[in-house]
């Protein structure tokens, strides 16, 4: 009986320390989680994805349909693929660089429509080499086949963000 009450007498004693360490012991818990859920999502994370806008059977077509459009010259080319580079992270992502590879060429500049001419496509190191992708947002980037090259048919898609991390989608 002694022993009883000599650990009804310890935990009376001793309630409000115990219940000061478990309360600390769950802040902590709690903070150390939070700490790690934010630390996740400070870093860029990028998806790719190309997206074909016309069939090759489509591209000879539209090239055969504006050869003569009485214009001085025809048409030669058209935009075909387009690459879509989604920012799923919670930082806004800078884009350094992106590019479409084939069989042939390892590397085929994937262009914007320039901000300050409208209907003129450059690559992005032309616009400064940092293309901005805000969180939860994306962008578009197109590549161009040309007639006298024929059909591009990429395999991949490259991106490199400010950090230098490339990113990657294959066909």
């Amino acid at each position: 009986m002694e022993t009883i009450n000599a650990a009804i007498s310890f935990v009376q004693n001793n309630l409000l320390a115990a219940y000061g360490a478990a309360v600390g012991t769950v802040a902590l818990i709690l903070n150390f989680m939070r700490y790690k859920h934010t630390l996740s999502n400070s870093k860029i994370n990028l998806r790719l994805e190309i997206i074909e806008k016309m069939t090759e059977d489509d591209f000879i077509k539209f090239l055969d349909d504006n050869k003569d459009n009485g214009y001085s010259s025809a048409v030669t080319w058209a935009i075909t693929h387009t690459l879509k580079i989604r920012n799923i992270g919670n930082v806004t992502a800078h884009i350094e660089n992106a590019w479409f590879a084939t069989d042939k060429q390892p590397e085929i500049k994937a262009v914007k429509r320039s901000n300050t001419r409208d209907l003129i496509y450059v690559p992005i190191s032309d616009l400064g080499g940092n293309l901005e992708v805000k969180p939860r947002s994306s962008v578009s980037l197109s590549i161009f086949s040309h007639e006298a090259d024929g059909f591009i048919k990429p395999k991949a898609a490259y991106a490199t963000d400010e950090t230098g991390k490339k990113w990657k989608v294959k066909i």
